[in-house]
């Protein structure tokens, strides 16, 4: 805490989440977007499309995961010296620490989505469209089964898997 102490006497101590949200974005510029994509530069066999989908999205999870507890330890600082200037200060509003947290966690997942999803490959977009083919087709059979006939039919074997 020595060092947030200098920081809060200098007056810094509000320039440590700007810093750290510009951080994250470099980081997703330069490192965990094209990470990413780079799995979808060649077509995705349909035989372990979900599977690999799934990976992939899990691996973009655990890199977000990553900054949860920086997140933690942000606010805590923030709390800390909060709550040594309520004491000195009591008129000052302390905002709670939860509620702070979890907006950052939501922008942190708004960065995410913004920079990682900007554009996307034309095999990320066949792997997600042959995706939900997929699922529609199970949904619609699933139905079917259950009614024990359709009130309309589909031909989905015409159809590219």
């Amino acid at each position: 805490m020595h060092a947030a102490q200098i920081l809060t006497d200098e007056g810094m101590l509000d320039v440590l989440e700007p810093w750290f949200y510009e951080t994250v974005q470099q980081h997703l510029y330069s490192r965990i977007a094209p990470q990413f994509w780079s799995k979808f530069q060649d077509p995705v066999p349909s035989s372990g499309l979900v599977q690999y989908l799934k990976e992939s999205f899990d691996g973009l999870h655990s890199q977000l995961s990553m900054f949860w507890p920086c997140i933690e330890k942000l606010y805590r600082i923030q709390r800390h010296f909060s709550e040594q200037d309520s004491q000195r200060h009591p008129v000052l509003p302390i905002i709670k620490q939860r509620t702070r947290e979890e907006k950052a966690r939501e922008t942190l997942v708004l960065y995410f989505k913004a920079i990682v999803f900007a554009t996307c490959t034309r095999h990320f977009h066949e792997a997600i469209s042959s995706f939900y083919f997929m699922a529609f087709k199970a949904f619609d059979s699933s139905i079917c089964s259950k009614k024990g006939m359709c009130s309309y039919y589909i031909d989905w074997s015409d159809q590219g898997e």
